[in-house]
């Protein structure tokens, strides 16, 4: 069936399966088996190969201005406001015109077309882009995502296409079945899929029929609530940024008010309440900062950074770490915000299905929660950090993004180092493997169309 909000009912599977993943990723490492140079540049559809181009080091590095990163794939704003992605483009989140099963770059190459970019955004396998106010969006829509008014099982685009009555966007956000927009005036603006706990902040038709699968192998169809069309959320009217985690999304305000709407199942709407009717359509303010000025959101999790001193803030789902407060258990949840152990001067936060990461004024990293794939060896039991986590080999860090499987961060001289799961070619280095951490700067070549 279509993906649902996280949930708990196989937890204790995941850590131990994760925990599986951490020790076998650094066994290989350690034996010098974790990646190996792709060749040749897929060429899309079925069978569509892995890009790849030689190690990073010997080409001159990729200048960005801004990264973004999804499930398995990484993007960045380069010179004139281009872009460019690297990694699975199955669903043409590349936007590079090609899709289909094992198509995937790992090494850039450019969206053909797009120019100005001020903003880009990835979550799951789709993309956004901020153009003069304007989105286009490219990669999967099978829940509406792409903004464009369709949603149709396996729909998807290879190339980017413009949201509909859409201008004056200042901030975006996207969580791979949704995303949301903040504009001008204050008022945000979501599409793509819903549900009945308010995850858009509205009621929605529903969407389909899906194929979904029965468990027993057999054929089955399903409908879901979505949105193919932006469509304002009620009571938004001083929104400056919006942060979306599928089920559940954020606004933030000029003042530093945070408020939160959709599935509060395990206290991440921050408003004292959790449970399975603990979801409200209507934004309502976190409680306790009034001083935020930076918002990130997991799957079921919620984070935020506050004033003065750049500390965070987490509430909502504990069961992998993934709060930072040094616990991680089921009932370890947080209905409010509570502070994240020894940490300050966070200059960049970001989260993405269970993981957080953050950018610290030092130019250092840090990640807590599922770790597995992100740290090459995850401190504690089953493959989390309970608390901050240093990300070895890495220094200058002014950005960064993480998928859950693995980061890319913006350093101080533009240049983007991406570590962590590169099976599908995300790290941007011609490496694909488990998993690598050899921290090497992502190559500027090849940004021309292949031929």
């Amino acid at each position: 069936m279509p993906p649902g909000p996280a949930g708990h009912d196989a937890v204790g599977a995941l850590h131990r399966t994760s925990g599986a993943v951490a020790a076998l990723t650094a066994l290989l490492l350690a034996a010098g088996c974790g990646s190996a140079r792709a060749g040749s540049a897929g060429t899309g559809g079925e069978g569509g190969g892995a890009g790849g181009g030689g190690g990073g080091t010997a080409s001159s590095p990729l200048r960005a201005s801004a990264v973004a990163v999804g499930a398995a794939h990484s993007c960045a704003i380069v010179e004139g406001g281009a872009v460019a992605c690297w990694g699975d483009g199955a669903h043409g989140q590349l936007g590079d015109g090609g899709s289909g099963k094992g198509y995937q770059r790992a090494v850039p190459g450019p969206v053909p077309g797009l120019a100005g970019v001020s903003a880009i955004r990835a979550g799951g396998d789709t993309t956004c882009a901020i153009t003069a106010g304007a989105v286009q969006c490219w990669g999967d829509g099978g829940f509406g995502q792409l903004g464009n008014g369709v949603a149709a099982d396996g729909y998807m685009s290879a190339v980017p296409v413009a949201v509909n009555e859409l201008s004056g966007v200042v901030d975006l956000s996207v969580a791979g079945a949704n995303a949301c927009a903040a504009l001008t005036d204050g008022t945000v603006r979501c599409w793509g899929r819903n549900a009945s706990d308010a995850w858009l902040g509205f009621e929605s038709a529903d969407c389909g029929p899906y194929a979904v699968s029965t468990g027993d192998g057999g054929p089955s169809l399903a409908t879901v609530p979505c949105e193919s069309s932006p469509r304002e959320v009620p009571g938004t009217h001083d929104a400056v940024a919006v942060v979306s985690g599928g089920a559940h999304n954020c606004l933030r305000t000029a003042g530093g008010i945070a408020r939160c709407w959709g599935a509060g199942h395990f206290g991440q709407l921050g408003d004292g309440h959790s449970g399975p009717d603990a979801f409200h359509a209507e934004p309502l303010s976190v409680a306790g900062p009034s001083d935020v000025r930076g918002l990130a959101l997991g799957a079921s999790h919620t984070c935020a950074v506050v004033e003065p001193d750049g500390g965070v803030r987490c509430w909502g789902d504990n069961a992998f770490g993934q709060l930072g407060i040094g616990t991680d258990a089921l009932d370890s949840y947080k209905i409010t915000p509570y502070a994240v152990t020894a940490l300050e001067g966070v200059v960049d936060l970001h989260a993405a299905a269970r993981t957080t990461c953050a950018a610290l004024a030092d130019g250092t990293a840090v990640c807590w929660g599922s770790t597995a794939t992100v740290l090459p060896v995850s401190p504690e039991k089953g493959g989390s950090a309970l608390v901050p986590t240093a990300v070895p080999g890495v220094d200058g860090v002014v950005e960064l993004r993480t998928g859950g499987g693995h980061v890319c961060a913006r350093l101080d001289d533009d240049t983007v180092s991406c570590w962590g799961q590169s099976d599908r070619g995300q790290l941007g280095t011609g490496i694909i493997g488990i998993a690598d951490f050899s921290m090497e700067p992502v190559p500027a070549l090849p940004l021309d169309p292949p031929g």
